[in-house]
Parts: structure tokens; C-alpha cells; sequence
């Protein structure tokens, strides 16, 4: 601003010429911060309804992709931690799948398989005998194509608009698993999640205690 403008203001008279963009970089952080809320909040979790609509759509079109989705929503994994599953890493006499930490960041270990699941695991590790992996999908970007593909059908049918992304069914997990738990430390050694406290006194739970806070979960499905 000009040394005169500054002045008049100071004086209290704002009767002077003030540009209108003036007041523009006021209400740029106010707009953004409300369509990054918006948007967070449509790929936040799916609801009962959308489940059912997706499952139903998958399992008619694309079992492998209703294999895929499936156990996703009863175990929490990543996508990328489901593509790198190894058979050997699966036991279903003992009903757990052993996770590879890739990251320094995430920390694998043992998750409980719920006995919704156990048949289409054991479809999986029989499907494909030659591979050493339990996804039907090679990659996790592959397996959001074609799961973006069904709900864009799934939309049309039922006039909805779910928007999906690689977190949204580990959302809808945990979302779904705080709901009916009464235990947040059971629930973030389920989803793995680590504690902001040395890790040297973070007590690490067996996995027998958190089998049946996952057994709690029941999406309705066939």
C-alpha cells in the first residue's frame, strides 16, 4: 500500500479508494478448508447400505473382486498388505494372517481372521496354485479400477454416489470395529496401529484376546 493510504487508515477513515482484492486473500483459506472437508467426508467410511449395494454388485459381476472387497472389510489390512500376502502367512486351522511390516512407520504382526471369512480364504489359497500370493489382484491399483468401474454402475442403479479409494474399506473396518468395541487399545492392536509411547513399554496384545472384538463385526452379508 501507498504511504497515504496506510496513514488514512491509521486515521480511522477508510473512505479511501480500497481495492476490492483487499479482502480476497481473507476468503481463499476459508473456501479451500471447506472443500478439502467436503471431500474427506465422502470417502470417510461407506454405510450399511453401500456395502450391501457394492457386495451384491460384485458378487453378480466380478467374484473376484467380491472375494477382494470382502476381505478387506473383515480383516482391516491394506490393500498393498493383501497383494503381498503370502499363502504361508495365512493359517486357517489357527485363524490367523501374519502381516509383513514394509514400512518403519507400520508395524505388521498377527490379526484374527473371523470365521465370516474363513470359506473365502480358502477359496483363495485353492484358486491359484501356482502363485505364492493369496490376492487375486496383482496390484492394488488394478483391483480400485475395476472397483471403481462397479460403483459407477452400483450409482446408476441405485441413484448413490459412493466414492471409494484404497483406504476406504480399512476405514469402514475401524469405524465399524470402534462402534462395537468398548476397547481402543484392542482395536488399534487390530489394526495395528502404534501407540505414541516408547515401544519398549508397549505391551503387545495375543491375538486369542482380540478374536472376539473382530467377531463383533457382521456387515449383513450372504
Amino acid at each position: 500500500f501507498s504511504s497515504r493510504r496506510r496513514h488514512t487508515r491509521l486515521q480511522g477513515d477508510w473512505s479511501s479508494d480500497v481495492c476490492s482484492s483487499d479482502l480476497v486473500p481473507n476468503l481463499k483459506p476459508l473456501f479451500s478448508e471447506q472443500k478439502k472437508t467436503s471431500s474427506r467426508e465422502k470417502i470417510d467410511r461407506l454405510s450399511e447400505k453401500e456395502i450391501q449395494y457394492i457386495l451384491n454388485e460384485a458378487q453378480n459381476s466380478n467374484i473376484n473382486l467380491y472375494r477382494w472387497i470382502k476381505v478387506l472389510l473383515f480383516t482391516g489390512m491394506r490393500p498393498h498388505e493383501f497383494i503381498n500376502l503370502k499363502k504361508e502367512f495365512v493359517n486357517l486351522i489357527q485363524k490367523t494372517i501374519f502381516i509383513e511390516s514394509d514400512n518403519e512407520k507400520k508395524r505388521g504382526g498377527l490379526i484374527p481372521i473371523p470365521d465370516e471369512i474363513i470359506p473365502t480364504l480358502n477359496t483363495l489359497y485353492n484358486q491359484n496354485k501356482q502363485s505364492n500370493h493369496l490376492s487375486p489382484y496383482k496390484t492394488a491399483s488394478g483391483a480400485l479400477t475395476c472397483l471403481k468401474r462397479l460403483c459407477n454402475r452400483v450409482n446408476k442403479q441405485h441413484g448413490s454416489n459412493i466414492k471409494v479409494t484404497n483406504r476406504t474399506f480399512r476405514k469402514t473396518f475401524a469405524s465399524r470395529l470402534s462402534e462395537l468395541s468398548h476397547d481402543r487399545g484392542k482395536v488399534a492392536e487390530i489394526l495395528r496401529h502404534s501407540l505414541r509411547v516408547n515401544e519398549n513399554n508397549y505391551v503387545k496384545m495375543r491375538v486369542d484376546f482380540l478374536r472376539p472384538e473382530i467377531e463383533k463385526l457382521n456387515y449383513c452379508v450372504g
